[in-house]
This record gives C-alpha cells, sequence and structure tokens, in this order.
C-alpha cells in the first residue's frame, strides 16, 4: 500500500472540545461565585457566553471581563479563582477513546501522521501534549487562517502532492473544503457542535476506527 500523510485537526476530532470546555467554564463560573462574584450560575454562564462570542476564543482577558461586567471592577481574586479552576479541569482532559489504538495502527501501516490546526501555536501544543499524544504525530501545522492556502503551503514545504494526502477534521469550512481544493482527500468526522453542518467531503464517518479500513481501499 502506497504510503499515505494523514492531517489531523485536534478540537472535536481527536479530543472532545466542546465537552471540555462546557465543564471547564461551569467550574471557573462555580469558583468565581465563590470567591465574591455577585450573581447566580445562570447569569455568569450567560455573560460569560456572550464575551466568548464577542471577543473569540483566543481573547485572553474573559474573566477580568466578566468579573468588571457583574461586579463593576476588576477583583484578581475572583479572576485568580476562575483560572485556578478552569485549568485544573485540564488534568481532566483525554483524548476519545478510540484514538491512540487508531493512530498506532495507521503509524504500523506505514504512514505518515501530521496535525493541521487553527489557534495559537502554544495552545495547540499544550493540548496535544496534555492528551499524550504529540508522540504519534511526525509534523504539527498550526495556523491563524485554515484555508485554501495553508493546505497549499503544506503540501509545498512538505513536497507532497495532494493525492498523496487526506485531511481529517470536524468542520466543513475549514477542515475539509479548503484541503480539498488543494487536493487532498477530505474525510468528515461528524462529531462535536459542527456535526450537524452540511459541507462537501470525499468521506464521513462517525469516529475514528472507520479510518485504516478506508485508507486500505484507496
Amino acid at each position: 500500500m502506497p504510503r499515505k500523510h494523514i492531517f489531523f485537526d485536534i478540537d472535536n476530532t481527536l479530543f472532545p472540545t466542546s465537552h471540555f470546555l462546557e465543564r471547564a467554564d461551569e467550574n471557573a463560573i462555580n469558583a468565581m461565585i465563590s470567591k465574591g462574584l455577585r450573581c447566580d450560575f445562570k447569569r455568569a454562564l450567560r455573560e460569560l457566553q456572550a464575551i466568548l462570542k464577542e471577543k473569540g476564543s483566543n481573547f485572553t482577558g474573559h474573566f477580568d471581563l466578566l468579573v468588571k461586567r457583574i461586579n463593576g471592577k476588576r477583583d484578581t481574586k475572583i479572576v485568580a479563582a476562575g483560572i485556578m479552576a478552569y485549568h485544573n479541569t485540564k488534568n481532566a482532559m483525554a483524548p476519545y477513546p478510540e484514538v491512540p489504538v487508531v493512530l498506532m495502527r495507521l503509524r504500523d501501516m506505514g504512514h505518515c501522521l501530521h496535525v493541521a490546526s487553527e489557534g495559537v501555536e502554544i495552545k495547540q501544543w499544550d493540548k496535544l501534549l496534555r492528551l499524550g499524544l504529540d508522540m504519534y504525530f511526525d509534523k504539527v501545522h498550526v495556523t491563524k487562517k485554515k484555508d485554501r492556502t495553508f493546505y497549499e503551503k503544506i503540501l509545498k514545504s512538505e513536497k507532497l502532492k495532494g493525492k498523496e494526502c487526506m485531511m481529517v477534521g470536524d468542520r466543513p469550512d475549514k477542515d475539509i473544503i479548503p484541503a480539498m481544493q488543494a487536493g487532498m482527500y477530505g474525510i468528515r468526522v461528524k462529531r462535536g457542535k459542527y456535526a450537524k453542518e452540511k459541507g462537501k467531503s470525499d468521506k464521513e464517518i462517525k469516529d475514528l476506527r472507520e479510518l485504516p479500513n478506508i485508507i486500505e481501499k484507496l
């Protein structure tokens, strides 16, 4: 079987990001309320969700802004309690159950594994290290914006042809469609908060256990 270069997204592909973020936010809010955030849980959650939507996930002052909006001024102790609880939740981070076995099998089959992720590079590496998945990947590619140009740059820098590569991810607009435009084979994992979004792909799967058989047939 010809060697393939398989590119994986991280969020909601290797790791249940949506579920983790919900738990981390809930733990942070409870911790902040216990240290003096003057509102109930439901209001704090609504305010935090509004801030996340307004500022984006890579904004570093979510809790500062939350405390200021609710209490009228910044309170370092309350903010620190939220940050501590959020980061303590990271100790429970784990990949989807099938992920380590599937990645090992793909490597045993002789394929080259990559990460292709959007976000802040240090944060994406933090996820891989906490999940214990860094050892499976030959290369990690992180960009601020996933588009066709990103995938074309990877192909050029790695001296690869699109037909040698496949992109595995949960989002049609960032993982699958631009990768296919660059000439890669696109495999969409339909889970997480984008599972119901419509979008073109070469193949759709429910979890990664289907991957080895798909690759064998290509």
